[in-house]
């Protein structure tokens, strides 16, 4: 005999079906599966074991996303504690380079007092007070009003573009 109840018959070369099941035939070997469930049919075992795991798995994304929170807080916090301790750097390091541009301009004022000039300032106020334009546009050549406009023909339909697209 061959797979699923598919017979050859001896001799002949041709293969014997089972015979069709009637309502009051008695030969029902060919039907023995249908009284079986599939291994996969849900049983209440296999109900159950499916809602623990996953139940298991929602508690553990549940554990990750909590871990993770955590994480994001703590990176979050020592970000926030860099920053602020660069912003202090930056500050203090400013402060000192303003302190040395202060006494650097203190040790020029001193110095110009030795060298004869006791006021900077009044010697500024000498020069004039408005400087003449370095670079100076005479304006357009020739007025836009005054080009002669050039006359032109129309156009006649057969030079307008077409869209191929739209006419496809």
């Amino acid at each position: 005999t061959g797979q699923g109840g598919v017979r050859s018959a001896p001799g002949t070369g041709r293969i014997a079906f089972p015979p069709k099941a009637s309502r009051g035939s008695t030969n029902t070997a060919h039907l023995s599966m249908a009284n079986s469930w599939p291994r996969s049919a849900s049983t209440p075992e296999t109900r159950t074991k499916f809602t623990q795991d996953n139940l298991c798995h929602a508690q553990r994304e549940r554990l990750d996303s909590a871990n993770l929170w955590v994480l994001v807080d703590c990176i979050l916090r020592d970000t926030s504690e860099d920053l602020g301790l660069q912003c202090d750097a930056v500050n203090l390091a400013f402060g000192r380079r303003c302190e040395e541009l202060e006494d650097a301009r203190h040790k020029l004022q001193h110095h110009l007092h030795k060298v004869g000039h006791p006021e900077p300032r009044r010697r500024l106020r000498r020069l004039p007070t408005t400087l003449p334009p370095l670079i100076t546009w005479p304006g357009p050549s020739t007025p836009f009003s005054s080009v002669p406009l050039i006359p032109r023909d129309p156009r006649s339909k057969c030079h307008l573009s077409v869209n191929l697209c739209k006419t496809r």
